[in-house]
């Protein structure tokens, strides 16, 4: 499994993930055969930063990673206008793909902006055959994809609108708590350590330790250090061969345009 850290600013978005990825092979019964861990980037940055990519759970399609798998995927769809034509593809592709009768467990997360109502409002696009979580964690996969857009269309839908989402967000900004997407291992475990965390981050900068973040580049520093923070505590309370959340970390942002 993996983590993955999504934060949406009025400056733009970020996404962060971990590096340590679990490939598995499979004899002709369809039974694991092998299991080895591997490092590779989970997240993906369309050119001229007009979207992000990023994925948890399912780590390879075939005979490709998921980034390779991916990153073929974003060249296909390069100069995209409606996003809901890419989440849609793409939900398809995994369908067609991985879908069916024993399909692995796969969360694939598309953020990008998007004119809604004469405003440029950013969209966060929930790709996967996991459809539900309870106090254990995730539900089992299931045979089949959806796509959906996650923010003003379910977490923001009456608290926000097209005319004030980025006053919205900047406001949970400027109180150290940026809206935030989350996928991946033992989620209840990462937000408690990744909330605890923040809310010393905050103590420093009310005491002068650190700077208060102003930039994208600000916030990719902090999305990139709770990815490590949680890399850490599989380091230091994982097993050997059980270190499914580590490696290092990857952060990508793209900005708020004035146009799309």
């Amino acid at each position: 499994m993996s983590i993955f850290v999504s934060e949406v600013l009025a400056d733009g978005i970020v996404f962060a993930a971990d590096k340590n990825v679990t490939l598995k092979t499979f004899d002709a019964d369809g039974n694991v055969a092998s299991e080895v861990q591997d490092i590779s980037s989970k997240i993906l940055r369309w050119p001229k930063r007009k979207a992000l990519l990023g994925y948890v759970g399912c780590a390879a399609i075939g005979n490709q990673t998921m980034h390779e798998w991916l990153y073929d995927f974003v060249g296909e769809h390069m100069n995209f206008t409606e996003p809901a034509d890419v989440a849609n593809d793409l939900r398809d592709r995994l369908q067609a793909k991985i879908g069916g009768p024993g399909a692995p467990g796969s969360i694939v997360q598309f953020a990008t902006f998007a004119r809604r109502q004469g405003q440029v409002v950013p969209e966060f696009w929930h790709v996967t055959n996991i459809h539900g979580m309870d106090a254990t964690g995730y539900l089992p996969a299931t045979e089949t994809f959806t796509a959906s857009e996650r923010l003003l269309g379910v977490h923001l839908n009456g608290q926000a609108t097209p005319e004030n989402v980025r006053a919205f967000l900047r406001g949970c900004a400027d109180r150290f708590y940026p809206f935030w997407f989350h996928q991946g291992m033992n989620l209840a475990v990462f937000n408690t350590v990744s909330d605890a965390v923040k809310q010393a981050f905050a103590k420093l900068q009310e005491a002068g330790h650190l700077p208060v973040p102003r930039s994208l580049a600000d916030w990719e520093r902090h999305a990139r250090m709770w990815v490590l923070i949680y890399g850490a505590y599989f380091e230091a309370f994982g097993a050997p061969g059980q270190r499914y959340v580590g490696g290092g970390a990857d952060a990508l942002s793209i900005p708020w345009p004035d146009d799309v």
